[in-house]
């Protein structure tokens, strides 16, 4: 670029140069016709001097040659006067001629032709000896006086005007030299000029030739020598004649093996046939380049990641001359791109699609069915109790876990179904084209028994089952939210039913929901309302039937909703963490009851009160503190009060409530196991916590006149309890065989409708305290 800006200022130079000097040798040329028409004038002028001069002459010698002939008295000859008055008569016309410009001049000449042709006349008619008497005429005398007066006059302006003519010539001349002198020395300055921009202009080009060759031959030696580019030439129909070393070290071949040859060698058969290396080719030349990225095949078949740049290569008259093709190797950029993309988009542990991956799919699948107008179904599947297992065992076991679900559900799926890690411990499944809710049913059905069995992991035997909530399009929803939300509500429903089962979401599930989502808004006013009350359960003593405690349970009695069960609203006071008030609030009032009913002298001091605890409150920091209170304000004696918490609550708690329970035991509580033979309690565990009696699950006691292995279970139990020194109590006892099959598993202790009372408000049981004194 900056040779060709330096070649064009030369050029430019030259030809104002050029234009300089042809203004010159205009110039001079109009001022060489100036001189040469001053010096026509010059010559003119002369000319008329001259042949007036030859007048006066030729006048004179005529009248020498007269008197001559005269003195010596001899006769001139025609010949001798013709000659003279010939050339007298020449000079006339030759001044007469030269002068007509000139009308001075031509005045004087119509006033002397007169006179000469008089004087003429005269000298011819005296020629000879006899008329000597007229040439002393007075009158011939002034006439020759005249002529030559005259001549004198047409001399004298010829002097005058040969004066201006010569100054005028002379002028001319001057400034014709003076151009010619400028022409000269622009020329040789030009000339100067010219050579010395040459010259520069040789020294140039050398210089710039001599750099573009160090360049070119650079450029050949780092793409020959660069291995990380393949760089090719191709000519005009697409054949190979340029093949660096990244060329070979990329594509695999040499370059006595490709050069000459066509470069769709590097397509496959099925592109060759799709025509798509002159379609590249014909797509660089109509764009400008054409550039691509893909996969690629070596010479070994070996597949690599490439980004291809093909541009037409042309000469300065357009002609094409051929194609640079440059491949460059991205494998390894394409496999980290992949990699990120896979990590992204799936779970590190299970490498099942994660929750992000999930919900892209599900909303291309929905697009996809709302166009086909087919319908596709979601599973929510949550696994059961697996808290338990990583809290007991480890997290290492726990994603030991995770990942043989994971597997399983792989699995047990069809292949276009998809498969996903939601997040902890629940997984996804998006099941697309179903045409009825069969295929989802049985694949819950399959699912939830796979799942029922026990797994295996580093010698433990792990029994978890799954939870599963489906909703399916279009009836639960038309986007991925509420797709997502339906199958969490029908997730949440089987939660509520117990678990390892399935529900499909339904709008029944739905309102079922918003019932619940109600109760979430509206349980923290209903302590502060007075919309709890409480009733009790008495708990009797065999064989002689009489009432050694009572269970405090909590009722909630709501001014629109009416009275909401307790299965209701206690998971969700659980949830949202208001059961600590909750449950502040029922020891307080129940301890307050039990102290006016010891008053009254309706208890006796044996007889318990037995007030359920949440596994939330333990956790309080402050729960010892407070539970203190509540005893020294009510005056409640600790030996008159049983604390009761779940089996799963125990073994599943996320504190140490060894300590916990060593305090209350200090004051003088007591602990009792409710809802024994469901969790995960071991003979070890069981005899070192410092409780007092078991409570047998209610679903063992429904079925034992009618299940073998549960009647089998609570033996077991009641035998366990009795070896440890443990009250054992059975609830909900509610048929005389029921009673029967106790007593002769030696439990003493029982609560239900069996005894005719169910839970009773306070003045109700006042009323029964009343006759159990007799």
């Amino acid at each position: 670029m900056g040779m060709f800006i330096r070649e064009s200022y030369i050029n430019v130079l030259l030809i104002i140069a050029l234009i300089i000097l042809t203004i010159s040798n205009i110039l001079a040329y109009r001022q060489m016709q100036e001189s040469i028409n001053a010096s026509g004038w010059v010559s003119h002028t002369n000319s008329v001097l001259e042949s007036s001069t030859n007048l006066q002459i030729e006048l004179g010698n005529l009248d020498l040659q007269i008197y001559q002939s005269f003195i010596l008295h001899q006769t001139l000859t025609s010949k001798e006067v013709s000659i003279p008055l010939n050339k007298i008569q020449n000079n006339m016309s030759l001044i007469r001629h030269l002068t007509q410009d000139n009308p001075i001049q031509q005045h004087n000449m119509d006033t002397l032709e007169p006179l000469v042709k008089e004087r003429l006349m005269f000298l011819s008619n005296n020629q000879s000896p006899l008329k000597t008497l007229s040439l002393s005429d007075k009158n011939q005398f002034e006439l020759e006086k005249s002529i030559s007066h005259i001549i004198n006059n047409i001399e004298h302006e010829e002097k005058n005007l040969l004066e201006k003519r010569e100054k005028i010539y002379q002028s001319h001349a001057n400034t014709s030299n003076f151009i010619f002198i400028l022409v000269a020395s622009l020329s040789e300055i030009l000339i100067l000029l010219t050579l010395i921009l040459l010259n520069y202009y040789l020294i140039q080009r050398n210089r710039a030739e001599r750099n573009k060759k160090e360049s070119d031959e650079r450029l050949r030696l780092f793409i020959d020598n660069c291995k990380d580019y393949a760089f090719i030439i191709l000519d005009p129909n697409g054949y190979v004649t340029s093949w660096n070393k990244g060329a070979e070290r990329i594509k695999g071949y040499k370059a006595n093996e490709i050069i000459g040859k066509h470069f769709s060698v590097f397509f496959t058969e099925q592109k060759i046939k799709e025509h798509y290396p002159d379609k590249e080719l014909e797509r660089s030349i109509k764009d400008g380049h054409y550039e691509d990225e893909g996969w690629r095949i070596r010479k070994d078949g070996s597949k690599f990641w490439a980004n291809t740049i093909i541009t037409p290569l042309y000469d300065f008259n357009h002609h094409l001359l051929g194609f640079g093709k440059v491949t460059r190797d991205l494998t390894e950029r394409k496999q980290s791109e992949d990699e990120i993309l896979y990590l992204s988009n799936h779970d590190t542990l299970t490498n099942l699609h994660n929750r992000s991956a999930f919900i892209d799919t599900l909303k291309n699948e929905i697009q996809k069915s709302s166009h086909m107008n087919t319908s596709l179904a979601i599973m929510m599947l949550d696994l059961d109790n697996f808290k338990i297992v990583n809290d007991t065992f480890g997290h290492h076991i726990g994603d030991q876990l995770l990942m043989i679900i994971a597997k399983q559900l792989q699995e047990t799926v069809r292949k276009e179904d998809f498969v996903a890690r939601f997040g902890g411990d629940e997984f996804v499944i998006i099941l697309t084209d179903i045409a009825d809710e069969t295929y989802v049913k049985n694949l819950a059905e399959t699912l939830i028994n796979r799942f029922n069995k026990p797994f295996k992991i580093e010698n433990h035997y792990f029994h978890v089952t799954i939870s599963i909530g489906i909703a399916i399009s279009p009836r639960a929803g038309t986007d991925e939210i509420s797709l997502i939300k339906s199958a969490d509500i029908a997730l949440y429903s089987v939660k509520e039913l117990g678990r390892s089962q399935y529900q499909i979401f339904s709008d029944k599930l739905s309102s079922s929901f918003m019932y619940r989502s109600k109760l979430e808004s509206i349980l923290p006013m209903a302590i502060g309302e007075n919309q709890f009350f409480l009733v009790y359960q008495p708990l009797y003593h065999l064989p002689n039937k009489k009432i050694i405690g009572m269970e405090v349970l909590l009722r909630w009695q709501h001014p629109e909703l009416g009275l909401i069960s307790p299965n209701d609203f206690i998971p969700i006071a659980e949830k949202s963490g208001i059961i600590v008030q909750i449950g502040e609030w029922v020891l307080k009032n129940a301890c307050f009851q039990y102290v006016i009913w010891q008053s009254n002298g309706l208890i006796t001091n044996d007889l318990k009160l037995s007030v359920n605890l949440s596994p939330k409150q333990l956790s309080e920091h402050r729960f010892i503190n407070s539970f203190t209170s509540i005893l020294n304000d009510t005056k409640m004696s600790p030996k008159n009060l049983v604390l009761e918490l779940t089996e799963t609550a125990v073994m599943t708690s996320t504190i140490d409530i060894d300590p916990i329970f060593e305090k209350l035991q200090n004051i003088g509580i007591s602990i009792s196991i409710d809802d024994f033979g469901i969790g995960y309690s071991s003979f070890s565990r069981l005899k070192n916590l410092p409780i007092s009696s078991l409570k047998i699950d209610k679903s063992f006691i429904d079925v034992l006149d009618k299940d073998p292995d549960d009647a089998m279970i609570v033996k077991s139990i009641i035998a366990l309890g009795n070896s440890l020194g443990l009250n054992v109590i059975s609830e909900g006892v509610e048929t005389d065989k029921q009673l029967q099959l106790l007593i002769q598993y030696h439990c003493q202790t029982m609560q239900g409708f069996y005894f005719g009372e169910g839970p009773l408000k306070s003045s109700d049981m006042t009323q029964l305290l009343q006759k159990n004194l007799h």
